[in-house]
């Protein structure tokens, strides 16, 4: 046995800290990282805030889904603000987006396309495609112009959506 005193967290450098908290955020089922588990370690601390976004393996395939808004006034707005965000935040290593839809509401993906970095490779767009299907070529276009990286471009109804899972390790 170590007869030495036990390590405090504080005391670890930041990259070892910073591959524990990847290393939290790997779902065990799949294999792939929770991004959502990454925003909430943000909050322990300012440190872990600061590690938590800087750690690209983290933010490389976000999912965001857009629950209903249509029952509590200024909740589409208050979503929208903290993805625009969060975006913002974790810019050039998003490789992977994922928009779910559930919906009615116009305006919120265009919005979250124009955030998303350019370097984009992949985008997953899911919704009730029949509410929204009269904006899809305004769409279509929004994406070809702003990612001009994008190589991947998948179009599903809500019912079907998954997240990235072996998609975002092509």
């Amino acid at each position: 046995m170590n007869n030495q005193p036990p390590c405090h967290i504080d005391q670890l450098l930041d990259e070892l800290v910073s591959r524990i908290l990847v290393a939290a955020a790997i779902d065990p089922t799949r294999g792939s990282i929770k991004p959502a588990l990454g925003r909430d370690l943000s909050c322990v601390s300012q440190r872990w805030r600061f590690l938590c976004f800087n750690a690209q393996e983290l933010w490389e395939a976000v999912s965001l889904e857009a629950p209903r808004f249509e029952m509590v006034p200024g909740r589409r707005q208050r979503w929208l603000e903290g993805k625009l965000w969060l975006l913002q935040r974790v810019d050039e290593s998003v490789q992977h987006l994922c928009i779910v839809n559930q919906s009615f509401a116009q305006g919120v993906i265009e919005p979250l396309l124009q955030a998303a970095p350019c370097t984009l490779r992949s985008l997953q767009l899911c919704m009730d495609w029949g509410v929204h299907l009269s904006g899809l070529p305004q769409l279509l276009t929004l994406a070809r112009v702003c990612f001009p990286s994008l190589v991947r471009l998948e179009l599903t109804i809500a019912e079907n959506y998954h997240d990235f899972g072996q998609a975002a390790e092509e």
